[in-house]
């Protein structure tokens, strides 16, 4: 009977774990609904404006800190993971695309910037350059805090503190796939084939194309940020989402075989029980 009660407790146990799975699952796909589009018209609108950006560069003519290619001996690192776990590989995902991005560049100063609880508790101990530890990026980030970040960074390189920024985010491929990704910001490099050059198109510039050009390549950084947020955040919510969905699934697994097998030893406790009033009512008889 003792057994009974024991099988009995884990199976409800587990039902309230899988109400808590299920309920994580549906919280992370209504944040995702809400992130997966803006990420993707986003992605979109940052595409065609990098087209611009390409043309408008590979014209030549162009002059901006943001163009200046330097020896890299100095870098900064912005990398953007969460700040809670429980969403498959994903903060681990990160973690390894860091650690890679250690043994690239470890003849170089590297000044890091980490976005996510996870990525403190992960590198706190280990004797890093990290200006700034701070919290991961969510579903209500806007266009303006990606614009305050991205100001803050290339302050780093347009006042000579580093010679390139990177950063390490994990690319929105589908709810079932994310791909951890290093992007590099600063400077921005263009690199096209001639024939690509020659089909260019050209601009008309108004008011003037010094003024239109600087705007470009100022929002052009902007962007890059705020996509490079957005995706971290749709890859984020997707993992969650699909981790609690595997656990459920688990989860319901799990209780089948645990009542299966709450069944059999409640079986075989009532086949005891029977067994033992027969042979006394035989005993009984065979005295009587």
């Amino acid at each position: 009977m003792a057994n009974l009660k024991a099988i009995l407790k884990r199976i409800n146990t587990v039902k309230n774990t899988q109400q808590i799975t299920k309920a994580m699952k549906m919280v992370s796909a209504a944040k995702l609904r809400r992130t997966e589009g803006k990420t993707r018209s986003f992605r979109d609108y940052n595409r065609e404006l990098q087209s611009i950006i390409e043309g408008v560069i590979l014209r030549g003519g162009i002059r901006h800190p943001y163009l200046n290619t330097r020896d890299e001996k100095k870098i900064l690192l912005v990398a953007f993971a969460a700040d809670r776990g429980l969403c498959g590989s994903y903060n681990h995902n990160i973690i390894k695309k860091i650690e890679e991005f250690f043994r690239i560049h470890r003849d170089k100063e590297i000044l890091i910037y980490f976005f996510g609880r996870k990525l403190k508790e992960k590198f706190k101990k280990r004797k890093l350059n990290v200006l700034e530890y701070l919290p991961a990026m969510t579903e209500h980030v806007t266009y303006e805090d990606a614009v305050e970040i991205a100001e803050k960074m290339k302050k780093h390189f347009v006042e000579g503190e580093v010679d390139a920024v990177y950063t390490i985010f994990s690319y929105f491929r589908s709810p079932l796939r994310q791909e951890p990704m290093i992007r590099k910001v600063l400077p921005i490099t263009i690199e096209r084939k001639e024939k690509e050059v020659e089909n260019l198109v050209d601009y008309i510039y108004e008011p003037a194309k010094e003024e239109v050009v600087n705007w470009l390549i100022e929002s052009y950084l902007h962007s890059i940020f705020y996509d490079t947020i957005l995706e971290a955040v749709a890859s984020e919510h997707a993992a969650r989402m699909t981790a609690m969905d595997n656990a459920t699934n688990n989860a319901e697994d799990m209780i089948y075989r645990l009542t299966l097998t709450y069944n059999k030893a409640r079986q075989a406790a009532i086949t005891k029980e029977l067994m033992e009033i027969v042979t006394g009512a035989e005993a009984l008889k065979q005295h009587s």
